[in-house]
C-alpha cells in the first residue's frame, strides 16, 4: 500500500503462444519465463496483492507454488484475439466478488523478465504522487517518427502530418511505449479502456524492458541474466 491506495499487479499469462510454444512456461536461465516477473513482483514494497490470471494449469500449478493468487482464466479470454483490458476486468470482478477492491491495477506482463522491483515501486509512488489516472512506461526511442513513412509501391507516405524539414538536433525525443509496467486506477477502467493510450510516461531505461518474442529474444536474455548484468 501506498498513500493509503491498495494496488493489485496483475500478471496475464495464458497458456497459448504461436511465436514459442508454451512461452510462459519456457525455461529462461533455469526457471520458466513467468518466474521473473513474479520475482519481481513479489520483491516490491507496495503491491498489496499478486495475481495471476491464466487458463493453463502448467501456470496455475507453478504460480500457487511461488506463493501467488491465481485467477483462472475462461477459454473465451484467452485466445489469440482476446485483449488484455478483459482479462483485467475478468480478475477484477474476481476480487470485487469476495469483497475485495483494490485503488490501482499494474500489469505486469510475463514477457519482460528483467523487470526490477525498484521500476514497479518507483512508477507507483509517482503516479499517486502526482494523482495520474493512468500511465504507461515508456522507452527512448533513437530515431524520430517525424521519419517513418508507409510505403506503397514505390511510393513513401508520412507516417504523420508534419514536415520532416527540421534539423535532427531540433526533433523533439520520441518514446516507445514498451509494455514494461501499465498503472491504472481501477474506477476509470471498462472494457473500453485502451491500456496502451494512456496519457502519462514513466521513463525506462531500454535496457530492461526487452520483450520476449522469439528465441533470439530468449537467447538475449539469458546472457544477461547470466552474465549478472541484470540484478
Amino acid at each position: 500500500m501506498y498513500q493509503g491506495k491498495k494496488i493489485i499487479g496483475i500478471i496475464p499469462a495464458r497458456a497459448g503462444s504461436k511465436g514459442i510454444p508454451n512461452k510462459n512456461m519456457v525455461l529462461l536461465n533455469g526457471q520458466p519465463l513467468i518466474y521473473w516477473t513474479i520475482k519481481s513482483a513479489k520483491e516490491s514494497e507496495l503491491l498489496d496483492e499478486i495475481v495471476v490470471s491464466t487458463d493453463g494449469a502448467d501456470i496455475k500449478a507453478f504460480a500457487q507454488s511461488q506463493g501467488v493468487s491465481v485467477v483462472e482464466r475462461p477459454p473465451e479470454l484467452a485466445l489469440d484475439t482476446s485483449k488484455t483490458i478483459e482479462c483485467i476486468m475478468h480478475t477484477l470482478s474476481a476480487y470485487e466478488k469476495k469483497g475485495e477492491h483494490f485503488d490501482y491495477m499494474m500489469i505486469l506482463q510475463p514477457t519482460s523478465p528483467l523487470r526490477r522491483a525498484m521500476h514497479i515501486d518507483g512508477m507507483i509512488r509517482w503516479q499517486i504522487n502526482q494523482n495520474y489516472d493512468d500511465g504507461v512506461s515508456v522507452s527512448p526511442i533513437s530515431y524520430n517518427p517525424i521519419l517513418i513513412r508507409y510505403k506503397r509501391g514505390d511510393s513513401l507516405a508520412n507516417v504523420l502530418n508534419h514536415t520532416s524539414t527540421v534539423r535532427r538536433q531540433d526533433m523533439a525525443q520520441a518514446y516507445y511505449v514498451d509494455g514494461y509496467l501499465c498503472l491504472f486506477k481501477t474506477n476509470i477502467l471498462s472494457l473500453q479502456t485502451s491500456l496502451n493510450d494512456a496519457r502519462h510516461g514513466y521513463e525506462i531505461d531500454n535496457y530492461f524492458t526487452l520483450d520476449i518474442n522469439t528465441p533470439e529474444d530468449l537467447q538475449s536474455c539469458e546472457i544477461l541474466l547470466s552474465t549478472n548484468e541484470i540484478k
